[in-house]
């Protein structure tokens, strides 16, 4: 069973090796910043990271719920998901959109 839970700073070498991997551009000084903006930021805003049972980053999800233009109400926005390909198929991305939709809806 994977493990989803919030975002932390120390997670952050896992989080930019991911998304390295699979876009194939180094970008830490971009995670980095999402996750200072993201994790245990404002309520809105989630960073959440699914953890194998050894611990090992097996998934994150990024997003906010925000208003949009022309008085839109609220909404749910992802911004980022990433899963690690060899554990793909097995429910993580889903586990981890998920949990953020949980998030979403207890927000209102």
């Amino acid at each position: 069973m994977t493990a989803i839970r919030p975002a932390e700073p120390v997670d952050l070498p896992a989080i930019a090796a991911l998304d390295a991997r699979l876009t194939g551009q180094a970008k830490a000084a971009y995670w980095q910043d999402m996750l200072a903006r993201y994790a245990g930021g404002p309520p809105e805003r989630h960073f959440l990271v699914a953890e194998t049972p050894r611990g090992a980053l097996a998934g994150f999800i990024a997003g906010e719920v925000r208003a949009w233009e022309f008085g839109q109400p609220p909404i749910g926005w992802v911004f980022a998901i990433q899963v690690d390909p060899k554990l793909r198929l097995k429910g993580t991305g889903s586990a981890l959109f998920e949990a953020l939709a949980a998030r979403f809806k207890a927000q209102g």
